[in-house]
C-alpha cells in the first residue's frame, strides 16, 4: 500500500492551497483606520492610510482595489490604472477588475485589445494560486511521485493500474511545475503605467533622440532593458522605444 493516507494527503492540499490565497495578513488598526475613512468617502486620507500599509509591505488585493478607487475618486486616473493592475496580477481571473482598467482605459482615450488566445485564456486560470502555492504543489506531487515508485519497487510487475497512476503523477507534476513557473513572471514580469501626460517613446535612450511616438497618460508598458534613466520599453500595440524612468511607475 502506498504509504502517504488519502486522508493526510487532502490536509497537505488543503493546508498548501490556504497558504497560495493572494493575501496578507493586515494589521486590523490599519484597515480601521484605512476604511473607515473610505466609508466615510474621504478618499484622500483614506489613501494616506493605505499608502502606508504599502510601504510596509503588505500585498493585498483588495488593498490594491481600494487605492485604485481612491485615486479615481481623487481624479489620478492614470494612478487608479495602476494600482488596478496591481490588484489584477495577484487575481488574473478577475472580471470585474479587468472591466475597471478597460473604463478607465476609455476615460483616457486609451486603445486596448478584448481577445485573448485560448491559450492565454487556459494559463491565466493558474491566477487562482500564487506562484507559491504552484511551487508547493508541484513539489508536493514529486514526493508523491518518488514515494510511489520507490514503494511499487520493483517497476516491471507493475499492472496497468500501477501505470496509470504512475503517468498520472508525471502529468501533475510537469503540469504544476510549470504553471508555478509562468506564474512566478505573470507575477514578476516588468511592467508599468505611463503616469504623466504626452510622455515620449524616443528611439534611443537620449532625451535630443527622434521620437517615435508619444505615449498617453495610462499607458501600459513592458520594459525589459534599463540604460541610465530610461526603459527600453515595448507598448500594446507593439511600438518598441526608450523612455524616461520617471515618466513610470511599475505594476
Amino acid at each position: 500500500m502506498f504509504f502517504f493516507s488519502v486522508k493526510l494527503q487532502i490536509r497537505i492540499i488543503l493546508f498548501l492551497l490556504m497558504v497560495g490565497k493572494p493575501w496578507i495578513s493586515i494589521g486590523a488598526p490599519d484597515v480601521e483606520d484605512g476604511m473607515g475613512l473610505f466609508m466615510k468617502g474621504d478618499y484622500t486620507s483614506a489613501l494616506t492610510s493605505f499608502k502606508n500599509m504599502e510601504d510596509q509591505g503588505v500585498v493585498n488585493t483588495s488593498l490594491f482595489e481600494h487605492m485604485g478607487y481612491c485615486y479615481y475618486k481623487t481624479g489620478s486616473i492614470a494612478m487608479a490604472v495602476l494600482y488596478y493592475e496591481k490588484a489584477l496580477k495577484l487575481t488574473p481571473l478577475n472580471g470585474a477588475l479587468k472591466e475597471n482598467i478597460h473604463q478607465l482605459q476609455e476615460k483616457l482615450d486609451i486603445q486596448y485589445d478584448e481577445r485573448m488566445p485560448w491559450l492565454m485564456m487556459i494559463l491565466n486560470a493558474s491566477g487562482i494560486f500564487l506562484p507559491n502555492t504552484w511551487a508547493w504543489l508541484g513539489l508536493l506531487s514529486a514526493v508523491l511521485l518518488i514515494a510511489f515508485i520507490v514503494n511499487k519497487y520493483p517497476w516491471k510487475s507493475w499492472s496497468r493500474r500501477e501505470k496509470f497512476i504512475f503517468y498520472g503523477m508525471v502529468i501533475s507534476f510537469l503540469v504544476t511545475t510549470l504553471l508555478a513557473y509562468y506564474r512566478y513572471l505573470q507575477v514578476y514580469k516588468n511592467e508599468g503605467i505611463i503616469v504623466t501626460t504626452s510622455t515620449a517613446l524616443y528611439e534611443a535612450p537620449d532625451l535630443i533622440s527622434p521620437t517615435i511616438d508619444t505615449l498617453p497618460l495610462g499607458t501600459k508598458i513592458y520594459y525589459d532593458e534599463t540604460l541610465g534613466n530610461f526603459y527600453k520599453v515595448k507598448t500594446s500595440n507593439n511600438l518598441i522605444g526608450w523612455v524616461s524612468i520617471s515618466k513610470v511607475n511599475r505594476i
